[in-house]
């Protein structure tokens, strides 16, 4: 786990702790590194990885303007993206958040990464558990914070041609269908405190009225909007004026494939964005929202 300059000395620490401990649980080797000099986190990436079994990169100062611009970091990267091992691009903050700078998303322009941003420390840990499962380790449900006992209700919202999963491009996608995604989810959601409510519609109208159904109702949402995440602004202002929690899903990583899906009008309307871990990334994704609506706490804060 190799960490860029600005992360800080204590949240540094904290995250070394959090995941290392969750590494034990797993039976993972953890080898976290900061360092305040951008070449020498490059230098890892590019060298001292080569032995790693996957690898979760944060490069720290603000994504846009910081050491992820750097042509060096690019290089490492892509190299890292197609070294056919499990890789995932950390960032506590949501990087599409209004106000980041509009410059070209900081990933490799090609091969197989994940991406984990808005979700603070937790990030790191919904990373480890991706790349545990990538390398075949389940271990035992860990639940990434305390759960609450009060009832919390979560939108799992989904848009068009994810009805076809299992059988839509099983290269991309898996083969995995939504109605078996839906049955892990309700079974993580067991005990938590969590009330589902799962929703998929090829129709953009319809998905804006789910969102619109969410406000009175729910504390959280979860929305992969498929294709409609590069088109629909109607989607973004629905988003918009949803006041609970909101994670963007994607199965693969847009940021991966052709240009026109580079585009997210639903990243800058959530809180945080979850992106390239496969179908793994719903029931992981339901496990941390139990957490982050345990009283209304940031992800940051945990």
């Amino acid at each position: 786990m190799l960490n860029g300059p600005g992360l800080g000395e204590s949240s540094a620490d904290g995250a070394r702790r959090a995941c290392a401990e969750l590494c034990r649980e797993l039976g993972l080797q953890l080898d976290f590194r900061q360092s305040d000099d951008a070449a020498q986190m490059c230098r890892w990436m590019a060298d001292d990885s080569a032995g790693a079994d996957g690898v979760i990169i944060n490069p720290a100062s603000r994504a846009h303007a910081g050491i992820a611009g750097s042509l060096d970091y690019r290089a490492a990267v892509l190299s890292l993206a197609l070294s056919h091992r499990p890789v995932v691009e950390v960032h506590l903050d949501n990087i599409f958040a209004p106000g980041v700078d509009d410059a070209p998303p900081p990933f490799a322009a090609r091969g197989d990464m994940g991406l984990v941003c808005g979700l603070g420390r937790q990030g790191y840990l919904l990373a480890i558990r991706a790349v545990a499962s990538r390398l075949g380790i389940d271990g035992s449900p860990v639940r990434l914070r305390k759960h609450s006992p009060a009832p919390q209700t979560v939108y799992v919202i989904n848009g068009p041609n994810l009805n076809l999963l299992g059988t839509r491009e099983p290269e991309l996608y898996g083969t995995t269908s939504l109605q078996t995604i839906e049955a892990r989810c309700r079974e993580k959601a067991a005990g938590t405190g969590l009330e589902l409510r799962f929703f998929q519609s090829n129709h953009e109208g319809a998905i804006v009225d789910c969102i619109q159904e969410a406000i009175d109702v729910a504390q959280g949402v979860v929305i992969n909007a498929a294709a409609y995440t590069h088109t629909s602004v109607a989607i973004h202002d629905a988003l918009r004026a949803f006041a609970g929690f909101k994670l963007e899903l994607h199965v693969s990583n847009p940021h991966l494939r052709e240009p026109f899906r580079h585009i997210s009008y639903v990243a800058p309307a959530v809180d945080a964005v979850v992106a390239g871990l496969g179908v793994l990334a719903y029931e992981l994704v339901v496990e941390l929202m139990a957490g982050v609506l345990d009283g209304g706490a940031a992800p940051g804060a945990a």
